[in-house]
């Protein structure tokens, strides 16, 4: 409980730092969603619709959810230096596997591992409260964890709303439908209890 009031103390004393910071994750995440979604959401488009070219994406995305996020930090590093640009480039990778599945998960992913940018040099963000314990104490730790933790979840409502009202009717009614076909058909074929014999 002590834990969870100096967490409370650290947003109520130092409100301006978190929500600069908090703000600049979003900018930061927004940025690596929007350049990551203009390169999947066309190879996803032409591989659905030409049925080719699959493979290579499907392939390309699992080697990219592969890669540990420090590691293309690291490697970009050497090529863009310190800063945004790294960060950004480094969550692009992470986001564009998971976009094919849901971009509500990756926007999960990516608000929540943009906290990285103190490690590529950069402390515009909530990871300059994270890693500096020293500083901040454990409360401005988990405070800046809770904050992040409630932007995440906030963004895929967001998304997840967003995507609603842009699903025409027709479709999100067709897909309930379908959804209800293959639940009653599940429940039909699972095993039936044996009736208890009478004699």
């Amino acid at each position: 409980m002590n834990l969870l009031t100096h967490a409370a103390d650290f947003l109520v004393n130092h409100p301006e730092l978190w929500l600069t910071k908090a703000g600049n994750q979003v900018v930061l995440s927004a940025a690596a969603l929007g350049v990551a979604l203009a390169v999947s959401l066309p190879v996803g488009v032409a591989t659905g619709h030409l049925h080719r070219g699959s493979f290579l994406a499907i392939s390309g995305g699992n080697v990219a959810r592969a890669l540990p996020t420090l590691a293309v930090i690291a490697v970009l590093l050497t090529l863009v230096g310190i800063g945004f640009l790294n960060i950004m480039l480094a969550l692009v990778v992470l986001a564009i596997p998971p976009i094919l599945t849901g971009v509500e998960t990756s926007t999960v992913f990516v608000i929540a591992t943009a906290y990285l940018s103190s490690v590529a040099g950069s402390n515009a963000t909530l990871g300059a409260v994270i890693t500096d314990q020293a500083e901040f104490g454990l409360g401005g730790v988990l405070g800046a964890t809770a904050v992040i933790v409630v932007i995440a979840f906030a963004a895929a409502g967001l998304v997840a709303g967003l995507r609603r009202l842009a699903t025409p009717k027709g479709l999100r009614i067709a897909r309930q439908e379908r959804t209800q076909m293959v639940s009653l058909a599940g429940s039909r074929t699972a095993p039936q209890e044996a009736a208890p014999a009478t004699s």
